[in-house]
């Protein structure tokens, strides 16, 4: 087959971006698809993520605009459906519901096939204008991939998608991160990771902090990201007098091989799709603990064995949790074995096969 996979680009470090990757490189190794991406605006120089060099790459637009104006005023359909007719594509991916509204009218008189991939929570509408109006174009989809439990629920039940054009294929873990190495349970440093914006909450995890290293002041906490966030974040550091405790360690692009240095994760986002963090914590063997948000971590996490589901929002909680991880380095481990045991589920090979399938 010859699939196209249409998303923003690779240029930011967001789920999207790298999801799509893994699967190119996975895909350009393990089978005899042809494979294209088609990005809204053209990589820069900042690019994140290589391409396999068999992959053909198409942009719609040299700079970024507004989704409306590159339909309304751009021609953005009819770029895209050139690139479909030119390439003779059999399947375009939809990757993320921002893209659904462009596939489905873009195929229309094609012989392509438009799939639409869930990136995120579908109970979430506010990300940008028209995103729920966005979600609904998955009903005229010839298939439609969920990430979640919610999601196929919410596909299922509120955009009334039958079962029989509707699949729950999760996010796979990076074939790069090595799995055999070794757990550092001595470690006395808590990592999280993820855009400093209001949807990673990083500001309960600044307050949980406070309260845990009142008792526990030998322990540190990493953070890795950026975002619009920092400079709140950074006051609330200060204002807490955090500043040697909580460190803000920005973007890195060897995250995989500092997973090792970490003793467990901690997540506080207020929603997810389907965390990635999670996933790379629990393949580098990292106990997690995260609040019960509706999408990801409770399909990931099972309490007490491989980390800690915590009731949304409750911080203090969360915070007797972490308590009972810093001070129990048998716990550390058990859950550290569980955990890697658990992944195999989201394993590439795994989630190939589902990918496989439902393209067949």
């Amino acid at each position: 087959m010859r699939i196209g996979f249409l998303l923003g680009g690779f240029t930011g470090i967001g789920g999207i971006a790298r999801v799509t990757n893994i699967i190119l490189k996975d895909f350009s190794d393990n089978s005899d698809h042809e494979l294209f991406t088609i990005t809204f605006v053209k990589d820069g120089k900042n690019q994140n993520y290589e391409i396999p060099d068999n992959v053909y790459r198409f942009h719609l637009f040299d700079r970024p605009l507004s989704m409306s104006k590159a339909i309304l005023l751009k021609g953005a359909i009819k770029k895209l459906k050139n690139i479909i007719k030119v390439n003779n594509l059999d399947v375009i991916v939809a990757a993320g519901a921002l893209y659904f509204p462009l596939a489905r009218l873009a195929v229309r008189r094609t012989n392509c096939r438009f799939i639409a991939w869930e990136h995120i929570n579908p109970h979430t509408v506010s990300d940008y204008r028209f995103q729920a109006w966005g979600r609904k174009n998955a009903r005229k989809a010839s298939h439609s991939i969920v990430i979640s439990k919610t999601g196929y629920d919410y596909y299922r039940d509120n955009l009334k998608i039958d079962k029989s054009k509707l699949s729950l294929i999760y996010n796979p873990i990076d074939p790069k991160i090595d799995m055999n190495k070794m757990y550092n349970a001595e470690s006395k440093q808590i990592i999280s990771v993820g855009r400093l914006s209001y949807q990673k909450n990083f500001q309960s995890a600044i307050r949980i902090a406070a309260q845990v290293f009142a008792k526990r002041p030998d322990w540190t906490w990493h953070i890795y990201g950026e975002g619009e966030e920092r400079e709140q974040i950074i006051q609330l550091i200060n204002d807490l007098n955090l500043q040697d405790k909580v460190i803000l360690k920005g973007s890195v692009k060897n995250l995989y091989e500092l997973y090792g240095n970490y003793s467990f994760l901690v997540m506080t986002s207020r929603y997810e799709g389907f965390p990635m963090s999670l996933l790379e914590a629990g393949a580098s063997g990292l106990p997690l603990v995260s609040f019960d948000i509706q999408t990801g971590p409770n399909e990931i996490i099972e309490d007490g064995k491989t980390g800690y589901l915590i009731e949304e929002k409750n911080e203090e909680l969360m915070v007797n949790r972490i308590i009972t991880l810093i001070d129990s380095e048998n716990l550390r481990n058990f859950m550290s074995e569980n955990v890697k045991k658990s992944m195999s589920r989201f394993s590439i090979k795994t989630i190939r096969k589902q990918w496989f399938a439902m393209l067949k």
